[in-house]
């Protein structure tokens, strides 16, 4: 699947479209949290932050690869 259309999801509060983009077995660090989430805890957060949130823009970048002689610099948004 292309990156775009679960952005699209998640804009449009569409939950289970947005999380079927996820595997069963997830584990994902949002780095605002001390611990890495589940699906499940993740199903539990966007619940809430739909619920009681707005998005009004979302900036989607590329992840962006930076070479410098035998250095390379990965950099993802």
């Amino acid at each position: 699947r292309m990156l775009k259309p679960i952005w699209d999801l998640d804009a449009k509060r569409d939950l289970e479209g947005f999380l079927s983009y996820f595997h069963s077995d997830y584990s994902g660090w949002y780095n605002r949290t001390p611990l890495p989430d589940s699906k499940p805890a993740l199903h539990k957060w966007l619940m809430q932050m739909y619920k009681n949130r707005k998005t009004l823009v979302h900036d989607i970048r590329p992840v962006a690869i930076k070479i410098h002689g035998d250095i390379a610099f990965v950099s993802g948004n």
